[in-house]
């Protein structure tokens, strides 16, 4: 789904380092440096660039959510570095999966673009990469679960220390059984079956997921949204078109016995006129 390719223009320079007329070629081929022509409208960019000409109307929905064009104008001749820290990295900068709206020439600069990134090393990518290849987050319930098994195997060492003595006293236990016994108190304070449950139960709620069309990238997320309450939208664009109405709110005071402050929340309930 994320794949995109289309054709483009591309001028590059020949051995006698003379700019080529413009030649068509898939942008799969296109690399840093190389110089084309802002695809038609309604196109999408198939790369970072940085605008050398022209002006160009994006829509950005795709990456930021936000539905209202975005202006982008060519970057000014300077002799600084380029760097993306700059304050104004973002009015040049078209981005992948970026749609064209309208492009026009500025007296004879026609809208040109210079590669800056492809492929992963592009936004798009970076967070195509972040889908495909998620970084592992211990959440709270995996850390509880080591703390569990290591109280309990502590427990369960101490216990066996103390009655070493006893065992060993007595005389009356071989030492095999000695040893053999520490095993099955492990055995029974840190349950080996504990993490098999555990994926099961991962497991089962992935399948009632998928039964309801729900695709769970992440299985460790699963404990945590089984917590979840309450979601939050930041915006519109991304879920619903641009019209939102507030209807109300209800006002509701977290328990004074949770050692917090009484603080009054505010739930808004947001309507959407479709």
């Amino acid at each position: 789904m994320s794949r995109y390719s289309c054709p483009v223009i591309v001028y590059r320079k020949n051995e006698n380092n003379e700019i080529m007329e413009g030649v068509e070629m898939n942008s799969t081929e296109l690399v840093q440096g190389d110089v084309f022509e802002i695809p038609e409208n309604g196109f999408a960019l198939p790369c970072d660039a940085i605008l050398i000409g022209g002006s160009v109307i994006i829509n950005e929905s795709m990456l930021t959510g936000e539905s209202t064009p975005v202006i982008k104008v060519r970057m000014t001749s300077s002799d600084d570095i380029y760097d993306t820290i700059s304050p104004d990295y973002e009015k040049y900068v078209l981005f992948a999966g970026t749609k064209v709206i309208q492009k026009r020439n500025i007296g004879k600069s026609e809208p040109l673009g210079i590669v800056l990134n492809t492929g992963f090393n592009t936004f798009k990518g970076n967070l195509i990469a972040g889908i495909l290849y998620p970084k592992k987050e211990k959440d709270s319930f995996t850390r509880d679960s080591f703390k569990y098994i290591i109280i309990m195997g502590i427990m369960a060492l101490a216990g066996y220390l103390i009655s070493l003595k006893f065992l060993i006293v007595d005389g009356k236990v071989e030492t095999k059984d000695i040893i053999t016994r520490i095993f099955d108190l492990f055995t029974i304070a840190v349950p080996a079956s504990l993490p098999v449950c555990l994926t099961i139960g991962i497991s089962y709620s992935l399948s009632r997921l998928s039964d309801k069309g729900i695709l769970c990238i992440q299985r460790d997320r699963i404990n945590k949204a089984g917590s979840v309450n309450i979601l939050v939208f930041d915006k519109t664009g991304t879920l619903a078109e641009d019209h939102l109405d507030i209807k109300g709110f209800v006002n509701t005071r977290i328990n004074e016995n949770k050692n917090l402050n009484s603080i009054t929340l505010l739930k808004v309930v947001i309507m959407i006129q479709i």
